[in-house]
């Protein structure tokens, strides 16, 4: 019998490896922890495991972006000015699919490249924050720069305009934080897909804005956001 239990741990260890994101890790972990009586020393060894795996896919993620953009500088190297213009129109990191347009494109950048009153702001909220990443974004004509760290063992993002208002905020989410019919929403609308991460998006007061869940579905990475109820409000192709 224990052979047995020792065996489907390893199983479902290597399912959840597989895939490498700590919300489904989460539930793994819990399963486990139920149908083999894991102790829990176990299961924090465990959860330190998923952390570890999801650690190193957003290290390869933020490696695919950087890739991207220094591809996307050597294509618009070769193009004349008209060409660049029409190059940036057409290519988009995030394409809008059958709901409301928005204009996004993101690029990561260097402290260096944002503005004095963006980064004075965050310094003044999380003077002793480390590890910080940067990307500037272009959403509906408008320069913003959203501020990525970590806190509390959360991921965090703060979108902030060029003067250093805060525009929004959003902090990542276990699976299992998820409200149910976001989760049930996202499953019934893609069987099959595998979840990656999800996100609580809020206002500066912390009043929801929306739920953002990223997925892999037929070899397609998507973002939906969802409202409180389950209510898609726009998906996205990546």
């Amino acid at each position: 019998m224990k052979n047995t239990r020792w065996l489907a741990l390893v199983c479902c260890l290597l399912l959840a490896s597989g895939l490498a994101q700590a919300e489904a890790s989460a539930r793994w972990v819990q399963k486990l922890k139920g149908e083999l009586n894991l102790t829990d020393q176990q299961v924090e060894q465990l959860q330190k495991i998923m952390d570890e795996t999801r650690e190193q896919r957003r290290a390869l993620k933020k490696q695919a972006r950087a890739l991207h953009q220094t591809v996307s500088e050597r294509v618009k190297s070769v193009l004349n000015e008209e060409q660049r213009k029409q190059f940036e129109a057409m290519h988009p990191r995030h394409r809008k699919i059958g709901y409301a347009k928005k204009s996004v494109d993101e690029n990561d950048v260097s402290a260096n490249d944002v503005p004095k009153p963006v980064l004075d702001a965050f310094a003044r909220d999380f003077p002793k924050t480390q590890g910080v990443e940067y990307e500037r974004k272009n959403r509906d004509g408008k320069t913003l720069y959203e501020i990525e760290y970590r806190l509390e063992g959360k991921e965090r993002e703060l979108l902030y305009g060029a003067d250093g208002t805060l525009v929004e905020k959003s902090e990542g989410l276990q699976l299992t934080e998820l409200p149910a019919p976001v989760l049930d929403a996202v499953t019934k609308g893609y069987p099959g897909a595998r979840v990656k991460e999800a996100e609580k998006v809020m206002k500066p007061d912390g009043a929801l804005l929306h739920y953002e869940v990223e997925i892999r579905d037929s070899g397609q990475e998507r973002e939906i956001e969802l409202d409180a109820t389950g209510k898609v409000l726009r998906a996205t192709n990546e």
